[in-house]
């Protein structure tokens, strides 16, 4: 029953992801948490896509740090080990410079 309720939630965690990017594509922060929601359901290639363009919309989001957590998940699901390294690293600069953020 529990993963019943799981995949049911993170299908609707998808469809709210997909209905805010379509209602305005250049949302930073849809794409981050999109990242996120397909880097868990074990899609690297749509959460790298989505992780990579978050930082060119907002460069200077103080969430930013999020966008490099998501692309290093989904980089360690594509088994792209160097690149799961350096996104863990910009996270940590990141997650130091956001606001509030600390490491």
């Amino acid at each position: 029953m529990v993963p019943a309720r799981r995949h049911s939630a993170s299908d609707a965690a998808t469809s709210a992801i997909e209905r805010a990017l379509s209602l305005n594509a250049s949302c930073a922060t849809a794409l981050y948490m999109g990242a996120h929601i397909y880097a868990f359901r074990g899609n690297p290639v749509v959460a790298t896509a989505h992780a990579e363009r978050a930082p060119r919309l907002s460069p200077f989001d103080p969430l930013l740090y999020e966008a490099h957590l998501a692309l290093a998940l989904a980089s360690l699901q594509a088994e792209r080990y160097d690149e799961a390294g350096f996104s863990t690293l910009y996270f940590f600069n990141a997650m130091g410079a956001g606001a509030g953020g600390t490491c």
